[in-house]
This record gives structure tokens, C-alpha cells and sequence, in this order.
């Protein structure tokens, strides 16, 4: 079968594009996305083209970008160019160069999408992209999501030559005597990518020649099974996590339960921005009482009693914060949303009573108010009890978790003396009494 029979045949099995589609070709102006233009080409798509110049090799690149623009020309084809600042932002985002290239194509490639109405963008990666990649996760210590073959069509991306290998391109090329640029570093050995391309594989050839089509179809068949592992962990995860108003718990007896649970902790765990090593030392934590604080990116984790509590990091928000209520005020949307009212006590009046109410005697109250989160050392007068109480003590005796510690805001009057855990508990101080005429109603909204 020809290259062109397998391009048509792969790409009808994988559904990748439909030939009335608006396509987009994302060209290098290598040998590989050269040959999938001219495949395109000679079986009746006309693809507009989007060709990214990374500013990383001089002349060079501006000779690459040149070369696409010759292509576009010659085949009357729409062109799409975007210069980046590749090493600034690899420098800005502490990331490396083929990250920072990776991140801003598809960035723009997503762009281009939305605003064109693209049905599908284009890549040329193929079988010998996808044996490389597996090495180079498998290098770094990947699980299942690195070493899994990469998809045909993934969202609007499409990859229709992935079932051809860099020989089967190359031979295509030259049959076709087409004009393509080479990369020069493609052929330094300071990226782990090229020592595999250069020295690994052909070494890997001499053993089996067919090593290629086996460890892609090895890719495949973890790609199947990491679908599989989300479906199951899906389920797991229901039966593990109860999500909150300010992030997740996870049941630290039933994860125990589990055969190698650390596996599955880990998966939840870098949705969240934990690293592997990060999750090797929550592990040992897990059959330990409490008091441990990992920080991800954009969540923070404490190993509690008996739930692992995972929390969005606030922002804006301080223990030294405050937010003071006048007399006349009768609303606050931030950091609690509440609402203020005076009512006066008469024949009419019914004590309510809710968590979210507090009822208070007017004539105690010293204004301004104010709201804060607590701060150690906070003490006062918990309803039902005599005497005072630290708060750190009443949210150990209450079983509070670190999240519910953490974003518990208190009411206070002028002279700093706390009127109510919002939410939780009114100081013995403010309660009403039958001697009371009037009443200050905060409810929380």
C-alpha cells in the first residue's frame, strides 16, 4: 500500500478529519510537516497554513519562516505567522526552552481555533515522535499518562501521520524531490530527545528491527489501560473525596484500605499541583495523627485526624484584615456576606434560631464592629459554658478541620471583644436576655 493509501485509510479509521473541514496546518517547515502539506496537497485539501518562529536560532529561523512563506505562495494557501520571545518567556515562567515552546503553540494554536472557527489543527507528529516521547517519559519516571501513545485527534488537534515512520516520510520526500529545512540541533546531543533519536534507538534496531511498530503498539495498549485506571479511579474517588465549599476531603481510612494506594493518591493528588515526591512523604503521614502542611500550586494540603483536607489557597486575605460595620450598615458582601438589622422586642417577637443567626442585645453591642479571621491567642465566652476559652481549644473539642480553622471569620465590637464564630458559636456576653428591648440581628447570607 502507498503512503497516500495508508494516510487515507488511517485517517477514515481514526476519524480525524473530514475532507470539508476547515484545517489548519501547523508547519515547521521541517521534513515532517513539508510532507503532510504535500500529502494534504496531492489528495485534494488545500490546509491554511500556521507557522510558529521561536526566535531561538538566528538566521535560521527567519530562513524556516521564509521557506513556509514560499509554500503558502506557491499553493495560494491562507498563512498564519506569530514570533514569539521563546527564551524571555522560558526565563519569566522558570520552565525550560521545549517547554516554553510547547506552551506557546498550542496556546496560540487554541487561539487561532477560537477565533477562525478551525475544525481542526493539523500536526505532523509521527510514529518515531511517538517511540521517542515513550523514552523519554519513561526516563524521567513517568507512570501510565507519559508512556501512553499520543492520540489521532485529541480535542481540535489532529495527528493523520502517525502511522508513518521518519523512513517511510523521508523516502516520500525525496520521491517527491520536495524542499524542506533541517533543524541543526537536531543533531546535538545536549537534548535527551536527540540521545535517544541518535543513540538508544538505533541500538534498540539492532536487536529486533521491528522494535519500532511493537513498543507503538505497547503505547497504544497503555493508552487503553489508562482509560480503563480513570474510569476506575473515578469510582474509587467517589467513594474516597467529599468535596467542600473551599476545596476536598479524603478519607484517610478507606484510602488505607486500598492495594497500593499511594498510586491513587498520587493521580488525585497532581490535579492539584503536588509532585510525586511531595506525595511519597504525605503517604508516610497518613497513619499519623495530624499536623502536617504541604503546600501545591494553588492548594495546600493538612493531614488531619482522620480526613486528608485539601483547601484553595485564599487570596486577599490576611489575619491581620479587617472589615468594620457601622451602626447604619446593613449589609457586607466581603469577606462574609451579611446582613444587619435593629429590631425592637415586643409582643411580636420570635427568638429564631439557626447557625447562621446571630441574635444579639443591642445594648451591649459597642460600635463600630469588626470582622477578621481569628488569631491564636483569641479567647472568649462560648455560649452554654462558664468561662472562657481559647479558640484553638473549642476547635479541637468541636473537631474542626483545617479548612473550617482556616476560614472562620469572627464579629467583635469596638473594644475587640468577639461577639460570634460566625457560623459556629455567640459568646455568652452578647446572648439576649429577658430584660432585653432591643435586638441586632446578623444573619448570614
Amino acid at each position: 500500500m502507498c503512503m497516500l493509501d495508508k494516510f487515507n485509510s488511517y485517517v477514515k479509521t481514526h476519524r480525524i478529519f473530514h475532507e470539508t473541514d476547515k484545517m489548519v496546518l501547523a508547519i515547521s517547515g521541517g521534513l515532517d510537516s513539508v510532507c503532510l502539506l504535500h500529502i494534504l496537497l496531492e489528495t485534494g485539501i488545500k490546509p491554511a497554513l500556521a507557522h510558529c518562529n521561536f526566535q531561538l536560532r538566528e538566521a535560521d529561523s527567519m530562513a524556516d519562516e521564509l521557506l513556509v512563506r514560499d509554500l503558502a505562495g506557491k499553493y495560494q494557501l491562507e498563512l498564519f505567522v506569530r514570533s514569539f520571545e521563546t527564551a524571555e518567556y522560558a526565563q519569566n515562567n522558570k520552565c525550560s526552552i521545549q517547554m516554553a515552546a510547547r506552551e506557546l503553540r498550542y496556546d496560540w494554536f487554541a487561539q487561532l481555533q477560537a477565533e477562525h472557527n478551525f475544525q481542526k489543527i493539523l500536526l505532523a507528529h509521527h510514529r518515531d515522535d511517538q517511540v521517542e516521547t515513550f523514552f523519554i517519559n519513561l526516563l524521567r519516571g513517568s507512570g501510565i499518562s507519559g508512556l501512553k501513545a499520543m492520540r489521532p485527534t485529541n480535542g481540535f488537534l489532529g495527528r493523520p501521520l502517525l502511522f508513518a515512520g521518519r523512513a517511510q516520510i523521508l523516502a516520500f520526500a525525496l520521491e517527491r524531490k520536495l524542499t524542506w529545512r533541517e533543524d541543526k540541533s537536531n543533531n546535538e546531543h545536549k537534548y535527551l530527545r536527540n540521545h535517544i533519536r541518535h543513540t538508544l534507538l538505533p541500538a534498540l534496531n539492532q536487536i529486533d528491527e521491528q522494535y519500532l511498530d511493537k513498543i507503538a503498539a505497547s503505547s497504544a495498549m497503555l493508552g487503553e489501560e489508562e482509560t480503563l485506571f480513570r474510569f476506575l479511579l473515578e469510582q474509587q474517588l467517589e467513594k474516597l473525596v467529599t468535596t467542600t465549599d473551599n476545596g476536598k476531603l479524603i478519607d484517610k481510612k478507606m484510602l488505607q484500605k486500598l492495594p497500593d494506594f499511594q498510586v491513587l493518591l498520587h493521580r488525585l493528588l497532581k490535579d492539584y499541583g503536588f509532585n510525586a515526591a511531595q506525595v511519597d512523604e504525605i503517604k508516610l503521614c497518613i497513619d499519623r495523627p495530624s499536623g502536617k502542611h504541604f503546600l501545591g500550586d494553588g492548594y495546600e494540603l493538612f493531614v488531619g485526624r482522620e480526613y486528608l483536607e485539601l483547601i484553595k489557597k485564599a487570596e486577599g486575605l490576611n489575619e491581620l484584615s479587617e472589615w468594620q460595620i457601622g451602626e447604619q450598615a446593613n449589609r457586607l458582601d466581603f469577606p462574609v456576606k451579611l446582613k444587619f438589622q435593629s429590631v425592637l422586642v415586643d409582643e411580636n417577637f420570635v427568638l429564631e434560631k439557626s447557625r447562621k443567626l446571630a441574635i444579639l442585645d443591642f445594648d451591649r453591642l459597642k460600635f463600630p464592629l469588626k470582622i477578621r479571621k481569628w488569631r491564636q491567642g483569641d479567647r472568649f465566652f462560648p455560649l452554654g459554658m462558664t468561662g472562657t476559652k481559647l479558640l484553638s481549644d473549642f476547635f479541637t473539642d468541636e473537631k474542626f478541620t483545617e479548612s473550617q480553622k482556616r476560614n472562620t471569620f469572627l464579629l467583635l465590637d469596638a473594644d475587640n471583644q468577639i461577639i460570634w464564630l460566625i457560623g459556629y458559636r455567640l459568646d455568652n456576653r452578647f446572648k439576649i436576655s429577658n430584660n432585653t428591648q432591643h435586638v441586632y440581628r446578623v444573619e448570614m447570607l
